[in-house]
């Protein structure tokens, strides 16, 4: 007998087209630093949203998975994010 590695040969999906996810605007948090004046994008979630901002915020303040420096270059926005 012969074994099939995975997603080789046929299966349950062959022959219908691939999913398509319908195209929306991503929400997006947002920062504009304080000292650099540069827009940040900041990570999904409640605590990163406007109203749970400090009233002054910083690049150092972001997440450390985040631009982090004012150094670094301004965040651009991707194709279909809604606007800061």
């Amino acid at each position: 007998g012969g074994k099939r590695k995975a997603g080789a040969g046929s299966s349950a999906e062959e022959g219908r087209p691939p999913l398509k996810r319908a195209a929306r605007p991503r929400a997006t948090n947002w920062a504009q630093c304080d000292a650099c004046d540069k827009w940040r994008r900041l990570p999904a979630g409640p605590a990163y949203r406007p109203e749970a901002l400090p009233a002054v915020w910083y690049c150092s303040m972001n997440a450390q998975t985040h631009t982090r420096s004012c150094d670094a270059p301004e965040d651009s926005m991707e194709e279909g994010e809604a606007e800061p």
